[in-house]
């Protein structure tokens, strides 16, 4: 859940992120960092799936996973390039986690477990909050301009948003309820 957080926040203000840390030469770190934030969420999702395929010997999956990773940077980052530059070369990065990712959930349907549920609820959340971040994001620059300001409020809706889940998950595990 931290990790989901934190990928949401960026994901939803990466720009602001990049707006307080850096100046204006900068300014392509914003979406940068979006769209490897939603890299990173496949990754979560997938790190998961190898936690559940080691224990039944099954390696030959996580080595499946990150041969497609590899092959999917081999032929989406150069595709992406051409099509659109170096931001279609970002792109690729992210859609080979998403080879990566769904070579895993194969995996996991094929031993008979079902994750895909709880990716999907877990998923739109991401995509839930890392718009409310946007979205404050937006708002923040328009009412004040201050990349401090952007920045805190994104931190501020994204957390928000999570603090049910985060606190179930704390009442779960650290309170035994």
């Amino acid at each position: 859940t931290p990790c989901a957080w934190v990928l949401a926040a960026l994901c939803g203000g990466g720009q602001a992120a990049a707006n307080l840390l850096w100046d204006h030469r900068y300014a392509d770190a914003g979406w940068i960092t979006q769209l490897l934030a939603s890299a990173g969420w496949f990754g979560i999702l997938e790190v998961t799936y190898g936690a559940a395929v080691l224990p039944r010997g099954q390696a030959k999956w996580l080595a499946a996973g990150n041969a497609g990773k590899l092959a999917g940077m081999v032929l989406l980052i150069p595709l992406g390039y051409h099509l659109d530059g170096f931001r279609g070369a970002v792109l690729g990065i992210v859609l080979s986690e998403v080879v990566r990712y769904l070579l895993a959930a194969w995996a996991l349907h094929r031993l008979g477990l079902r994750g895909w549920p709880t990716d999907l609820m877990l998923s739109l959340w991401v995509a839930a909050t890392s718009w409310i971040g946007w979205q404050s994001a937006l708002w923040a620059q328009h009412v004040n301009g201050s990349p401090v300001f952007a920045a805190a409020i994104v931190f501020i809706a994204v957390t928000l948003a999570w603090s049910p889940l985060g606190h179930t998950v704390y009442a779960r595990f650290f309170k035994g309820e």
